[in-house]
């Protein structure tokens, strides 16, 4: 005769969070005890559930020989695909004895989450010339660029790719393309690029900063214009430019939803 020990049922998932994620593989774990005279031969644990079902495996467990008079852990698998979705599921177990004198059954309800996507971001970037604040042809400057993961899930492997127009070219060697390994839910890394143009450079200047991961793309362009004897850099921050002008003032302007100055002395950024 088998029976549930009580206050003994437990939830077991990988990232302690209570519920069942996607890709996540769990378990519900139970004590039993055999209060009968005989040994528990051919058990197994049955679980039948209902709710939020889609992506969800529960697998039914074979117990090997109980003796009478022991106690046993069961442990019941569960698997979730990257189908689950956001809900919960009813759980109803049993374990089942041959000559019917199985336990009687457990009822449990547990959380069930959708797939956790990241969502990888240019949430910052601005150039950074001399303790003048200006920045001229034929000197060194810095394009400092800041991403971030803003969304739940784990980026991995986001491809972060430069392109830098003609006259323009970065110091220190090759590293216009570099992989950024990981990016956690929240996490940012910050990127600088140090840059030098020459006498023949555009007055117009396009920076192209480009994030890819095998499913999403992000990109921005950044311009910045040359007006002897300075450059003048305009850097978009969310909906607000802040434009360098003759190397004296910090101006604000106001930018529209498409990205286009309402007013000022440059176009700022255009989203892509």
């Amino acid at each position: 005769m088998l029976s549930v020990v009580p206050r003994t049922l437990q939830f077991v998932d990988e990232d302690d969070n209570g519920v069942i994620d996607a890709n996540e593989q769990c378990k519900v774990r139970f004590q039993i005890v055999n209060q009968g005279r005989g040994d528990g031969y051919g058990c197994v644990a049955q679980t039948t559930f209902t709710g939020s079902t889609q992506g969800v495996t529960i697998q039914d467990v074979q117990l090997p020989v109980i003796p009478a008079g022991d106690k046993y852990w069961v442990e019941i698998p569960i698997s979730a695909t990257a189908q689950t979705t956001t809900g919960e599921i009813a759980l109803s177990i049993v374990v089942n004895e041959p000559n019917g004198f199985g336990t009687e059954k457990i009822q449990s309800t547990i959380g069930t989450h959708k797939l956790k996507t990241p969502y990888v971001n240019v949430v910052s970037y601005k150039v950074l010339g001399s303790t003048t604040g200006t920045l001229q042809r034929r000197k060194p400057f810095t394009l400092q660029v800041i991403v971030q993961n803003t969304d739940q899930g784990t980026a991995e492997n986001v491809e972060v790719g430069v392109t830098f127009p003609a006259n323009v070219s970065r110091i220190g060697g090759d590293m216009n393309n570099l992989t950024v390994a990981s990016l956690q839910a929240g996490e940012s890394r910050t990127l600088e690029y140090e840059l030098i143009a020459n006498q023949e450079a555009a007055e117009m200047m396009d920076i192209q900063i480009a994030l890819c991961r095998p499913t999403a793309f992000v990109g921005i362009l950044l311009q910045t214009q040359f007006v002897d004897p300075h450059l003048h850099a305009a850097v978009g921050i969310g909906m607000v430019a802040y434009t360098y002008h003759d190397g004296l003032h910090l101006a604000k302007r106001r930018v529209a939803d498409d990205g286009n100055a309402v007013t000022g002395f440059l176009g700022v950024v255009a989203g892509i």
